[in-house]
């Protein structure tokens, strides 16, 4: 095909003058020309992401070798990039490409599957390394490689940390390189594997997602060509810190995933709900659809669980509709906390007394499921199968050898008999510690490996059980997962401007539906710290991860902050106050009509994503139906600015549809029947009535399609 359309910039730095011989391959559909790749003297080289233009070795620009090639390889045979890789077959589509590399001087085969889901504009390369050769080979680096011309660049990258999850700024690419790596084993510790790069001075830009299996890296270097400004050369993929993998002949490994998409305007917000709609198309949604109510009892008592008292928590959540009742940690173990983890026989002396069964079929009887907390990765000092079996443990570490067989069988078998057991509806599955050191050299790609394969046999041998993701919060909550478990948690933080500014932040990488959140409410005369004098309309919430300092907070705000993703509860639900329980149900009724249209929905963030400590203005988020347009919209009010009214243009609606527009709450409200096309142009008026006693203000407008 042609390549018409190429600009003067694009020839100069990215594929030198058209010639005999350089065939231009196009991904998309009909005339549309979003993903372009140029093939010529044994190589092939993509010269456009979208509006991104890339950097090929078929410039003029020399040295260009350190930007050249489909990836970086060191190994014990050498290294390769650039001319190393021959381009040995090629298969280009509509819809992807399969190409395949030899590097002749190290005995090794790249095969890289280019795959185009051109309705979302999301590309997916896949990559697997094979030696080629007749002896072992042990690699040091594999990185896929992308890069593109010198220019202005701009990175927007996430720091993300305990209860700061997902908190991300843009930073300019001036020299050097910016890595982002994760912490040993815990995916989003330090960093996620996820960032933006855009040119300063257009709107063209992408965003990367590498989809880890171990640990992962992400490395973005300015190159310096002929004295002119960087260019931008990323390697992503495995970790290559510590790497020292070795195959044998004929082995193989297959690399990470990696994810890009183009930036519209150059806005990250303005990428999410493509990659939702990509996301959930892609990855089986959970086999339930509608995700159960839950409560948990951690924001509660901790780890003090009382019977008597959980008692009347029960009946409290089952008269607010809740269908899963969860114990959280310190039901298990010889101590009196919940520092056994990996012994997970119930306490014969606290908690239930070695009565959990019992109180199992009490939850049942109520009309819940039953589900509880483990921590199946972590094993304490002292506990009974360190001292039978440590050859199975690796030494100074909680980990277990999950790549060996007995050990992942036995890891298996207690997750299978804890669900057999307590007929367990719901496992929360918690990953508080990191992994360590990966003394084998494989960066603990063995290791997750053995370990989402067990999740995947435990989902088939038990699949009406809802397997829950959390780590620490949200210390390993990367897109890989969504293959592997039901539902993720977002934060330890319960407080509720924690929660939505991590939130915001989470939806440039995840999907809303499959994100848990938490409702935490006290009762207004609890005896806590308060951050400001209650009103008898409010309730309580931890401003943070534990109940020593408490917001007072209006029940609609706390209810539909948790109601753009999988709704649950924690907290002390019985000491609400009938009118708070009765105003909550109303809305629990809502969402469990809309439980489907979530799950299944895109978000647009129709508002900027902002840092934590920013407590002040609007926050508003469109979640939308993919096939109907169907949309809510929520509304999040911090009157600090004083801007009580809010125009908000929709997104992806039918302009020439009519939309029925209406207020969602206990009151009744005055609908509206407006087009479209004013929906999305003129826009949608917001209005939240100032009140001096109350700090958090929130709404949902529904905009359905005639």
């Amino acid at each position: 095909m042609a390549g018409a359309g190429i600009n003067t910039r694009l020839d100069f730095f990215c594929t030198r003058p058209y010639c005999p011989g350089m065939d231009i391959h196009v991904l998309g559909y009909k005339n549309s020309s979003d993903i372009v790749f140029a093939l010529a003297d044994g190589k092939a080289w993509p010269v456009r992401f979208w509006q991104m233009l890339c950097l090929s070795g078929e410039t003029s620009l020399l040295p260009t070798r350190r930007a050249e090639g489909p990836a970086i390889i060191s190994c014990s045979r050498g290294r390769c990039e650039a001319d190393d890789f021959k381009l040995t077959s090629s298969d280009f589509r509509a819809a992807g490409a399969a190409l395949e590399w030899s590097a002749a001087k190290a005995d090794l085969r790249l095969q890289s599957a280019w795959n185009y889901d051109a309705q979302n504009s999301v590309l997916s390369r896949r990559d697997r390394l094979v030696n080629s050769g007749n002896d072992p080979v042990t690699i040091f680096r594999c990185l896929p490689r992308f890069a593109f011309p010198p220019g202005n660049y701009e990175l927007y990258f996430q720091q993300s940390r305990w209860a700061h999850e997902n908190q991300g700024e843009w930073q300019k690419l001036r020299a050097g390189s910016i890595t982002l790596d994760a912490e040993w084993g815990r995916s989003t510790e330090g960093a996620t594997p996820y960032f933006c790069l855009r040119e300063q001075e257009g709107h063209a830009g992408l965003a990367f997602h590498v989809v880890p299996r171990g640990n992962w890296v992400i490395r973005i270097a300015a190159r310096i060509f002929n004295n002119m400004l960087p260019a931008a050369v990323v390697d992503a993929g495995l970790s290559d810190e510590d790497l020292r993998l070795t195959l044998g002949p004929g082995e193989g490994i297959d690399l990470p995933e990696i994810l890009l998409q183009p930036l519209p305007d150059g806005e990250p917000e303005k990428a999410a709900p493509a990659l939702h709609r990509h996301l959930n198309k892609t990855i089986p949604l959970p086999g339930f659809r509608e995700a159960p109510l839950s409560y948990n009892t951690w924001l509660d008592r901790f780890s003090n669980l009382n019977p008597e008292h959980l008692r009347k928590q029960l009946k409290a959540a089952a008269e607010l509709g809740c269908e899963i009742f969860i114990i959280d940690a310190g039901w298990f173990g010889d101590d009196e906390g919940w520092g056994k983890t990996g012994d997970w026989r119930e306490k014969t002396k606290a908690a239930f007394c070695g009565k959990m069964r019992e109180f199992a079929e009490e939850v049942r009887a109520s009309g819940l499921g039953f589900g509880l907390w483990m921590e199946p990765e972590r094993y304490a000092d002292g506990i009974p199968v360190r001292a039978k079996h440590p050859e199975w443990f690796v030494p100074g570490t909680t980990r277990i050898r999950m790549e060996n067989k007995e050990a992942r069988a036995y890891v298996g078998s207690e997750i299978s008999r804890l669900i057999e057991t307590y007929k367990a509806a719901w496992v929360k599955f918690d990953h508080n510690a990191s992994l360590g050191y990966d003394g084998s050299g494989a960066e603990l790609y063995h290791y997750y490996s053995a370990w989402y394969g067990l999740l995947d046999e435990l989902r088939r041998k038990h699949p009406s059980t809802v397997f829950e993701n959390c780590s620490s919060g949200a210390m390993r909550h990367d897109i890989g997962l969504l293959r592997h478990y039901d539902l993720h948690f977002i934060s330890d933080t319960a407080g509720v401007m924690d929660v939505l500014r991590i939130g915001q932040g989470d939806l440039l990488r995840m999907p809303p539906g499959r994100i848990l959140r938490w409702i935490t409410p006290r009762g207004i005369e609890q005896p806590v710290m308060l951050k400001r004098p209650p009103e008898r309309k409010h309730v309580l919430s931890p401003a943070g991860a534990t109940w020593s300092i408490a917001e007072t907070v209006d029940p609609d705000f706390l209810v539909i902050s948790a109601m753009f993703g999988a709704m649950a509860f924690s907290g002390d639900l019985q000491s609400l106050s009938q009118p708070v329980r009765n105003r909550m149900k109303w809305f629990i009724d809502f969402y469990k009509q809309r439980r489907r249209f979530i799950i299944d929905a895109a978000c647009h963030l129709l508002t900027p994503v902002r840092p934590m400590n920013d407590r002040a203005g609007w926050t508003i988020l469109q979640m939308q139906a993919p096939e109907t347009t169907e949309s809510l919209v929520f509304h999040f009010y911090m009157p600090d600015d004083g801007q009580e009214r809010r125009l908000v243009r929709l997104r992806a609606l039918i302009p020439e549809k009519n939309y029925r527009v209406r207020r969602v709450g206990p009151e009744s409200s005055a609908e509206q029947v407006l087009p479209g096309k004013q929906l999305m142009e003129t826009g949608l008026e917001l209005h939240e009535a100032y009140d001096q006693n109350t700090e958090f203000k929130a709404g949902i407008i529904a905009v359905e399609p005639q």
